[in-house]
């Protein structure tokens, strides 16, 4: 399994804290990957947490597993898998952080228990996790392989001594790994009702008040999907722009290069893949007060020229 290191009946992830950040970094063996800064590497006399997964687990390091100069990694034989791989921070006004990963494999499940799994040790000022379907708070989250669309909670906690750390506060996108053209990637503002494409902006900046709403498990959500490229693909022959976006009362489609026939249809789809609306193109402006705040596609055909755009519905 190792050069150096014997692991019995323990989980192949350590944790340590810096006490400069007052945060706890986390490294995970097979994944080759770690939050706020850790590395596998381990200094002379670093303490470091790692979970037993039974009784009488165990951790035994030989003469074999030190490095001098340049250091090797510890657990030396170990292949890195080919994950999907997004890691988001936590960011306060007063610059404390904290980071989570997720991991995306086909083998994976949503309940805690696959083996990247790795559950969230909390900090003394910031913590910002995910929660596995089955409600454990997770640093590193191994999930199914990107789908059609799928969602998991992020949760976000702030304090100071005097309580909540009331201010502005942002997720940053810090790393994307293997994504490709077909995968999108968003995160849901619960409380505000806002929608951000991480693929395109890639800071999302809010306020942690007082009133509960504001903070916690329920606040913010992370949406991924991989999209049908053959559907959302718009013809080179039908282009079209929607105006004014984002709106928040009506929209307008201009198209180009082609003449709309009489019997054209547009349908409007939301962030899940839901059909929203489903009518009849009268050239005429499209009433979306009835839409909830957020990101939508619209889905224009006239005979067998299909177009695709996208607004917002502030």
């Amino acid at each position: 399994f190792t050069t150096g290191i014997n692991l019995t009946l323990a989980d192949d992830k350590f944790w340590c804290y810096n006490p400069n950040t007052t945060v706890y970094g986390l490294y995970d063996i097979s994944l080759n990957e770690g939050t706020n800064g850790i590395t596998q590497h381990i200094a002379s006399g670093q303490g470091f947490f790692v979970q037993a997964l039974s009784s009488g687990a165990s951790i035994q390091f030989t003469e074999s597993s030190k490095t001098s100069n340049t250091p090797n990694n510890y657990f030396k034989t170990n292949t890195p898998k080919k994950n999907q791989i997004v890691k988001l921070s936590l960011i306060s006004h007063n610059d404390n952080k904290d980071q989570l990963l997720i991991a995306f494999e086909p083998n994976a499940t949503k309940l805690y228990g696959d083996s990247d799994d790795a559950i969230k040790i909390f900090n003394d000022k910031i913590n910002f996790y995910s929660k596995s379907s089955d409600n454990i708070n997770l640093t590193i989250n191994q999930h199914p392989t990107i789908g059609t669309l799928d969602t998991i909670n992020l949760c976000v906690y702030s304090n100071d001594t005097m309580g909540t750390n009331v201010g502005q506060h942002y997720i940053q996108l810090d790393e994307l790994k293997d994504f490709n053209a077909s995968n999108e990637l968003y995160l849901l503002d619960t409380y505000t009702n806002t929608t951000t494409n991480l693929l395109v902006t890639d800071k999302y900046y809010f306020n942690i008040d007082t009133l509960a709403a504001t903070w916690g498990v329920n606040r913010f959500k992370l949406i991924f999907k991989t999209i049908n490229t053959n559907i959302h693909k718009t013809d080179a022959k039908f282009e079209f722009q929607v105006y004014p976006n984002p709106s928040n009362s009506y929209i307008k489609i201009d198209v180009q290069n082609i003449q709309l026939n009489q019997n054209s249809t547009y349908k409007i789809i939301d962030m899940y893949g839901k059909v929203v609306m489903n009518k009849l193109y009268k050239n005429e402006a499209i009433n979306i007060d009835a839409l909830a705040a957020g990101m939508y596609y619209i889905e224009l055909q006239s005979g067998d020229n299909v177009g695709m755009s996208k607004f917002v519905k502030l």
